[in-house]
């Protein structure tokens, strides 16, 4: 976690995963994960249940981010017994939306093409 965490600090970064760890919980482990990511100067974003079942409701994925001008939402993926979850930044540069959906566009076939060669 410290070798994830290292990447974030100084810079603007975010992190978005299943660590695992309820963070709605109060457990010590839960304490132990924030007061790490804090310790580096990132936030968890997402302060509500990521998997819910018949007996319990938890938030295990979570997003890590140093940004502060920025809003999270969980939304029901059907993709997995997980929510989806985004994070909504404030752009920071002047670059024209269009040519961002290209580069996102371009990133997601790359990212295909490399999980299909796996």
């Amino acid at each position: 976690m410290g070798v994830l965490l290292s990447t974030v600090k100084n810079r603007l970064n975010s992190k978005l995963g299943d660590f695992n760890v309820d963070t709605l919980g109060r457990s010590e482990n839960a304490q132990i994960f924030l007061d790490l990511i804090d310790s580096y100067g990132v936030e968890a974003k997402i302060h509500e249940p990521t998997r819910i079942t018949t007996t319990s409701s938890t938030c295990l994925d979570n997003i890590l981010t140093n940004f502060k001008s920025c809003e999270s939402s969980v939304f029901e993926a059907h993709l997995s017994d997980h929510c989806g979850h985004k994070l909504k930044i404030q752009q920071l540069f002047d670059i024209p939306e269009e040519k961002i959906k290209v580069n996102l566009v371009r990133i997601i076939f790359k990212l295909v093409e490399i999980f299909l060669r796996l």
